[in-house]
C-alpha cells in the first residue's frame, strides 16, 4: 500500500501513543517520506515506506519497529511501513546533514525530523532509480543550479573519501549534469 501524507501522519500519531513506556523518542527519516512530510513533495504524492536513519535513544530501535509493525497491522499497512533499510546508506549522506534536519511532526512521545532538502536531493540522485527521479521532478521548489552544485560537490567528496560505489557516483553525476542543461 502506498502511503500519502495523511496516512503517514495518522500512523505516526498511533505509534507515538504506543511509545509511552519507552519515554520520548526521536527519529530522523529520509527518502520520499522525509520530502512528503516536509512539504518538499506535493501533498498528492505517495511513498512506499518511511525510512528511519537515526533513532534517539538508539537502544530502542527494535521495540519501536515492533510497535510500528503493530500499528501497520491495525491500519492495513505493510508490516515494514516504518523501517531502517535506508540506514545502510547512512554513511553516504552529505557531510553535516544532521545540522540541516527539519522538524516534521511531534506525535505525543514521538518526535520526527526529516533530512534536509538538499540532502534528500543528493540521495535521490545517488540512488537514481525511476521513482527517485520522479520525486526529483516533483520537488517544490524545483531544483536550482545551487542544488545541483551541492550534489556534485557531495559526489566529489564521496570519491575523495572513498565512500559509496564509484560506478553509481559516475552514473549519478551524468544524470545531474544532464539535469543541469535540460
Amino acid at each position: 500500500m502506498e502511503l500519502n501524507v495523511q496516512t503517514v501522519r495518522e500512523a505516526l500519531s498511533a505509534l507515538g501513543d504506543r511509545l509511552h513506556r519507552l519515554g520520548n523518542v526521536e527519529i530522523v527519516i529520509s527518502g520520499g517520506g522525509s520530502a512528503l512530510l516536509s512539504g518538499a513533495l506535493p501533498p498528492t504524492s505517495v511513498t512506499a515506506d518511511i525510512d528511519v536513519i537515526f533513532f534517539r535513544p538508539p537502544a530502542d530501535n527494535d521495540e519501536i519497529l515492533r510497535l510500528a509493525g503493530e500499528v501497520g497491522r491495525e491500519r492495513s499497512l505493510a508490516p515494514d511501513w516504518l523501517n531502517e533499510h535506508a540506514r545502510l546508506y547512512f554513511h553516504e549522506l552529505p557531510r553535516g546533514w544532521e545540522h540541516r534536519t527539519t522538524l516534521v511532526g511531534e506525535f505525543r512521545h514521538l518526535k520526527v525530523l526529516a533530512i534536509g532538502r538538499r540532502d534528500f536531493i543528493a540521495m535521490k540522485f545517488y540512488a537514481h532509480r525511476a521513482g527517485d527521479l520522479e520525486h526529483l521532478k516533483k520537488i517544490d521548489p524545483p531544483l536550482s543550479p545551487d542544488d545541483l552544485s551541492f550534489v556534485l560537490a557531495h559526489f566529489a567528496e564521496m570519491e575523495r573519501e572513498g565512500i559509496g560505489n564509484r560506478t553509481q557516483i559516475e552514473m549519478a553525476r551524468m544524470i545531474v549534469t544532464g539535469w543541469a542543461v535540460s
